[in-house]
C-alpha cells in the first residue's frame, strides 16, 4: 500500500465530509496534545492488503453532529454507539477513497490511552476546524 500525499488525503476528507454531511471544513493547526484535552473519538481502518492504515479522531461533539448528518436525523437522538459506528463508516470511506483496490476492513478502537492501535510512526496528518471543533485524520504506515 502506498501513502497518498497529504493533498490527497485533505481531498477525500474534504470531500467526504462536505458531499455526504454538507460541513464545511476549514484547514487547521494540529493542537498540542496538552492543549486538546477534549473527548475524542477514534477510528482505525487497515486496508485487507499491506499495512497501515487510516486513524480518523473527532471530538465527541462534532461526531454526534457528522453521525446526525450521515444518519439524516437529529443529534440528540442518537445512541453513543451510533456516533462510533458513523465515525467508524467516514474512516471506511476516507479509506476507500484513498485506497479503491483494497478496501478497509471492519474499523477497529484505538487504544484506551487515545493513541491509535499500531506500531509504526504517522507519515500524513490532516486537521481540520468544523463548528469550532478540531479533528485530525491520520495515515500510518
Amino acid at each position: 500500500m502506498m501513502s497518498p500525499r497529504r493533498d490527497d488525503l485533505a481531498g477525500a476528507v474534504r470531500s467526504i465530509w462536505s458531499s455526504r454531511l454538507g460541513l464545511d471544513l476549514r484547514p487547521a493547526k494540529l493542537p498540542e496534545p496538552d492543549a486538546d484535552r477534549e473527548r475524542r473519538l477514534i477510528a482505525v481502518v487497515r486496508p485487507n492488503r499491506g499495512r497501515g492504515g487510516l486513524v480518523l479522531e473527532c471530538p465527541a461533539p462534532l461526531a454526534r453532529r457528522a453521525a446526525a448528518a450521515l444518519r439524516g436525523v437529529d443529534p440528540k437522538v442518537l445512541a453513543v454507539k451510533d456516533v462510533e459506528d458513523a465515525i467508524g463508516e467516514l474512516a471506511a470511506l476516507t479509506g476507500r477513497r484513498l485506497w479503491p483496490q483494497g478496501g478497509p476492513r471492519r474499523p477497529t478502537p484505538g487504544r484506551p490511552d487515545g493513541r491509535p492501535a499500531t506500531r509504526r510512526a504517522p507519515r500524513r496528518t490532516v486537521a481540520f476546524s468544523c463548528e469550532g471543533h478540531v479533528f485530525r485524520v491520520t495515515v500510518v504506515g
